[in-house]
């Protein structure tokens, strides 16, 4: 299987409910046409007025390596549902892990 450009929530629960809930840590089940992928959240990222999600598939994908993440970009349909969509410009991609890494930092600084 493949990574898709665009997922969906599996059930009828809000994807960025999902994505918030601060006590879940439960896995996310996204499909897209009938495929569903099972994704482990890294991390939600803001940036310039929007939303990033950087998520770690645990559904083997062809095109994803074991270890890397994939940064998407929480958008909202007509209907005003949100979904993900691959973040495919490299420059946003690195911005949002390098908005990320340096927030890791800053829990190290208030955790010693």
């Amino acid at each position: 299987m493949k990574l898709a450009d665009v997922y969906f929530s599996q059930d009828e629960q809000n994807v960025l409910d999902l994505l918030l809930d601060e006590e879940s840590q439960d896995n996310l089940f996204l499909s897209n046409e009938g495929q569903v992928v099972e994704f482990a959240q890294v991390a939600i990222v803001p940036h310039k007025d929007a939303i990033y999600a950087i998520l770690k598939p645990e559904t083997p994908l062809e095109d994803v390596f074991d270890d890397e993440a994939v940064v998407f970009h929480v958008k909202i349909d007509e209907d005003q549902q949100p979904y993900l969509k691959v973040e495919t410009d490299e420059e946003i991609a690195q911005h949002v892990f390098q908005q990320y890494y340096q927030m890791l930092d800053e829990l190290e600084l208030e955790e010693e």
